[in-house]
């Protein structure tokens, strides 16, 4: 299967940007009908539920979102700079 795992490395040594193509989102269905379609859905769902717990927990302790805090110790862009 051209959207396998094992093909990841292969881009990086030869420049292919296999994420951010077309053929990506064209696997995404099959990936969703094989046989690791559990770990797929499971692993988004975890992460989801993760995330979610951990901003209900900056914002119960009144700290600013993650990646605002990251972007902070930094300049902001002009653009980011009211929020």
């Amino acid at each position: 299967m051209r959207g396998s795992p094992r093909r990841c490395p292969t881009g990086v040594r030869e420049g292919d940007s296999y994420l951010f193509s077309s053929e990506f989102l064209e696997d995404l269905p099959r990936r969703l009908t094989g046989p690791g379609r559990f770990r797929f859905v499971f692993q988004l769902l975890v992460a989801i539920l993760i995330g979610v717990r951990a901003g209900r927990g900056d914002a119960l302790a009144g700290r600013p979102p993650y990646i605002l805090s990251v972007n902070r110790r930094r300049s902001l862009p002009p653009w980011l700079a009211g929020a």
